[in-house]
């Protein structure tokens, strides 16, 4: 019985979340409830230690055991409480960590041992969920910012929960980056000056690894530089046109490079 209420009181303080009045008051109540049971205990253990012949004396060891039993329960509620009650920070885990521990260590054989070491166990997790948060409210249109926020996740949390979404969202940037070479690639073509387009197209590539944007980025740098190679190819024909030799070499030496 006192194992449902507590999951029930625990559930409600769960549930009060972000409400930080409630939980402070919350917080109060148990404090005051824990300084009851504390008086209980003493007053209970100077009796039995004063009146050791007492007839009910086997009672009274029962209401003390209850009473530990019932302080070990309120710690527990504490512990959930200060534990919701923490910014999920930088400090987050090392303050979450050294609640649940303390807690441990003043009742290592608790049965509440295994929800804590649950709890320890979904630390990192919950950062990870606040993390993946922060990196929905990106707005920096920079690639490869965003590139790195991502990233930074991903090494950060490799078991997270959001992973594949963190992944879909890189292949998503990748998607947009290319949309944003083939824009480029409209305006070089029209000033028959593709450097830069070929630029952009490497420093994709020196930031995305694989995929398929990475195929489509390849193959739109090779047919920009085909277009640079041609264009370079007629001036340099060009400047030797009355020498027919010089130009056959210059025409044969490009497609030895492009069988």
């Amino acid at each position: 019985a006192e194992r449902n209420e507590t999951s029930k009181q625990v559930g409600e303080i769960k549930r009060a979340g972000g409400d930080a009045e409630a939980i402070m008051a919350r917080m109060r109540a148990v404090g005051e409830e824990t300084k009851a049971l504390d008086a209980q205990i003493v007053m209970l253990m100077q009796y039995i230690k004063a009146h050791p012949e007492d007839a009910h004396r086997s009672e009274l060891e029962d209401r003390l055991n209850d009473t530990h039993a019932e302080i070990e329960k309120r710690d527990y509620e504490k512990t959930i409480l200060d534990v919701n009650g923490l910014a999920i920070d930088e400090n987050y885990e090392k303050k979450a960590l050294s609640l649940y521990t303390a807690f441990l260590e003043k009742f290592p054989q608790s049965p509440y041992a295994k929800q804590i070491n649950e709890a320890i166990g979904n630390i990192r997790n919950l950062l990870g969920t606040a993390h993946f948060e922060d990196l929905k409210k990106v707005a920096t249109t920079d690639f490869r910012e965003r590139l790195s926020a991502y990233r930074e996740y991903l090494e950060q949390f490799p078991g997270g929960a959001e992973r594949d979404a963190v992944e879909q969202m890189i292949t998503d940037l990748a998607q947009d980056y290319y949309g944003v070479l083939e824009k480029q690639t409209a305006t070089c073509d029209a000033q028959d000056n593709w450097d830069d387009c070929i630029a952009q197209c490497d420093q994709f590539l020196s930031v995305f690894a694989n995929g398929i944007w990475v195929e489509k980025v390849r193959v739109l740098r090779g047919e920009l530089q085909d277009k640079k190679d041609v264009v370079d190819l007629t001036a340099r024909s060009a400047l030797v046109a009355d020498d027919h030799a010089k130009v056959r070499k210059i025409y044969l030496d490009y497609l030895d490079k492009r069988p």
